[in-house]
């Protein structure tokens, strides 16, 4: 029988997909309460536990209640599993609602798992069936793969790796006009130092000769960041920059990593941190369509 103390599991990293799979492939001795709560701390109608998703899951509740015609040991199955799960959301901290909440119970065959979720669901849903719904977890996963972004300006490119609503910053993750060699993005300096050693008895073919530099620039680190796709494990691209830096940069971009850009975005976030950066990203990362935003 599954443990339903109003304590109920520990909540425990969302599974892989191949973990949701297997789970939804479950068929219990009777029915599966699965719960999955938008308790997304990033809306502040969540704060301090107090918000929508606790009056969703009490409506959900009583929209999952099987009619009063089922069974007797059905509908107190389903109370009791009701209640456990009413009592157990009403203990959750901030840190284990994360950004949603999915609990399955299985009252007669002692499936009880939850699992705090890195990445906001779409709404809550509750039902009460003979397996655990999992589909709109998978769709989250689909949603939080792995992802690159790009920031292009006129004297460096930087990279960040995205998944599941956390953004980090991979080896060699900037190179700048000049330097040569990707490196480590931490603490640079501002500006490349050898500029102001660049001098010339005409402004105008100073600035040829830069701007001819930077298109070069552009073009190679395009070609180089193809070169290291693999190793980045990338299976999509945000770009972001000028409209015209980013459009150039994915005109040089050879063909199969060209298909991996999905969204431009005209900001500069270069920057940031790491997680600002990731923060202002993800609603594009999250939406289903390419993006180009103004």
């Amino acid at each position: 029988m599954a443990d339903m103390s109003i304590h109920g599991p520990v909540c425990k990293p969302m599974p892989s997909p191949d973990g949701l799979r297997d789970l939804a492939a479950f068929r219990p001795r009777g029915n599966v309460l699965s719960v999955l709560l938008c308790t997304d701390m990033r809306d502040p109608r969540n704060v301090n536990g107090a918000g929508p998703w606790r009056i969703e899951l009490r409506n959900g509740l009583r929209a999952a209640r099987p009619a009063p015609l089922a069974s007797h040991r059905e509908l107190a199955a389903f109370d009791r599993a009701a209640r456990a799960v009413e009592a157990w959301a009403a203990r959750l901290d901030s840190r284990q609602r994360g950004r949603g909440v999915a609990r399955f119970l299985a009252p007669g065959s002692g499936l009880d798992r939850a699992y705090t979720l890195q990445l906001p669901l779409e709404e809550t849903t509750v039902v009460w069936d003979d397996a655990p719904l999992v589909t709109p977890l998978l769709a989250l996963a689909g949603r939080g793969r792995l992802a690159g972004i790009v920031m292009v300006d006129r004297e460096r490119v930087r990279l960040l790796s995205w998944a599941a609503g956390q953004a980090s910053e991979p080896p060699n993750a900037m190179i700048e006009l000049g330097a040569g060699r990707w490196r480590d993005y931490a603490g640079y300096a501002k500006g490349n130092p050898q500029r102001a050693q660049q001098t010339g008895r005409s402004p105008r073919a100073f600035s040829d000769r830069n701007r001819l530099h930077r298109r070069v620039f552009v073009r190679e680190a395009a070609a180089e960041l193809a070169g290291r796709l693999r190793e980045l494990g990338w299976e999509r691209i945000i770009l972001v920059g000028a409209p015209q830096l980013t459009n150039q940069f994915e005109r040089d971009l050879p063909l199969a990593a060209a298909r991996l850009v999905t969204g431009h975005l005209p900001w500069h976030l270069g920057e940031l941190q790491a997680a600002e950066i990731g923060a202002r990203v993800e609603p594009v990362l999250l939406d289903r369509e390419p993006a180009r935003v103004a």
